[in-house]
C-alpha cells in the first residue's frame, strides 16, 4: 500500500504504478512485470531451465570435441541449446533433451553423407545395443578427389546413468572399405556400461588413404542417428508428454573407453 507522507507526496504502488522519492525529487516508474523478481516462481523455474540446458549440451560438446579432435563445429553449442529451448514440459526428463539431439551433423559443411551411402538400423537388446549399417554406396566423386583408396565408419556410445557424472563414450568400428571393393553390411554389438540410463548413437565417417587416416576437415563427417532409454519408466512418462520418433534411418573419436571389436562383416 502506499504511505501518505503528505497532501501530494506519496511512496509505494498507487493506480498501477510505483511513486518513488528520490533524491532529485520524485517520480513514477511501472510495477515490475510477473516472474520478475528474483524470488518468483517463473523466474526461478527459468533458472533451472538455463542450467539443466547448459549441463545437458555441455556435457555432449565436451566429450564430441574430445573424442574428434576439434571436429565439431564451434557452434554445435549453441545449436543444442537452441534445440533444447524448444522442449516444453520436460519435467527435468533428459530423456527429451537427448533425443532433439537425433539428426544433428558434427558439421554441416561437412555432412555424414559425404562419407558414403549408409542404412542404419539400431536395436536394443538387454543393456546392449545391436546396429547393422548396411553400405549400398561408396562416397561422392568429389570426396574421392582427395586422393583417398579407402574410408571407415566408427561407431560412438555416449552413455548416462542415474547418477551426476559426466557421460562415458564407448566406441567400435568397422573394418576399411575400399573405394574400388564391394559394398559391406555390418553388424555391431555395443556394450553400454552398467546402469546406463540414456544414451546417444553417433556415426563417425572418416576417409584415408592405403588405410590411415586422411587428415583433412572434408575427409570426417559424424552425425547423431539414434536415441536411447533403458529406462522404461521414464520413457513412457516422457513419451506422453512428446511424440516419439523411430530409431531406423538413412542417412571418430578416440576412446575414453573402448569397445575393442570390431564390426561382423555378414554381406
Amino acid at each position: 500500500m502506499a504511505k501518505t507522507r503528505s497532501i501530494i507526496q506519496i511512496s509505494g504502488k498507487l493506480d498501477g504504478k510505483v511513486h518513488v522519492q528520490g533524491r532529485n525529487g520524485p517520480y513514477m516508474r511501472d510495477l515490475p512485470e510477473k516472474g520478475s523478481k528474483k524470488d518468483e516462481p517463473a523466474l526461478k523455474a527459468q533458472y533451472r531451465n538455463t542450467s539443466f540446458f547448459n549441463t545437458v549440451a555441455s556435457e555432449i560438446n565436451k566429450a564430441l570435441n574430445a573424442q574428434v579432435y576439434n571436429f565439431i563445429d564451434s557452434t554445435f553449442y549453441l545449436q543444442l541449446l537452441k534445440k533444447f529451448r524448444r522442449v516444453q514440459d520436460h519435467g527435468g526428463s533428459r530423456w527429451l533433451l537427448v533425443r532433439e539431439v537425433r539428426g544433428m551433423e558434427g558439421d554441416a559443411s561437412y555432412p555424414l553423407a559425404n562419407m558414403g551411402f549408409i542404412k542404419w538400423k539400431v536395436e536394443p537388446l538387454r543393456r546392449k545395443l545391436q546396429v547393422i549399417l548396411d553400405v549400398y554406396g561408396h562416397p561422392a566423386n568429389k570426396v574421392k578427389s582427395h586422393r583417398v583408396d579407402c574410408y571407415y565408419y566408427e561407431l560412438l556410445l555416449l552413455c548416462w546413468n542415474k547418477t551426476k557424472k559426466p557421460p562415458v563414450m564407448v566406441t567400435t568400428e568397422t573394418d576399411w572399405i575400399d573405394l574400388k571393393g564391394g559394398l559391406p553390411l555390418f553388424e555391431l554389438t555395443m556394450q553400454p556400461p552398467g546402469g546406463t540410463t540414456h544414451w546417444l548413437l553417433f556415426i563417425h565417417g572418416r576417409l584415408g588413404k592405403n588405410r590411415e587416416c586422411h587428415d583433412i576437415r572434408v575427409a570426417e563427417g559424424l552425425q547423431c542417428v539414434a536415441a536411447g532409454s533403458f529406462d522404461k519408466k521414464e520413457m513412457a512418462l516422457a513419451e506422453k508428454r512428446m511424440a516419439g520418433r523411430t530409431v531406423s534411418g538413412k542417412g571418430g573419436i578416440r576412446t575414453v573407453k573402448k569397445e575393442g571389436v570390431k564390426a561382423k562383416v555378414i554381406r
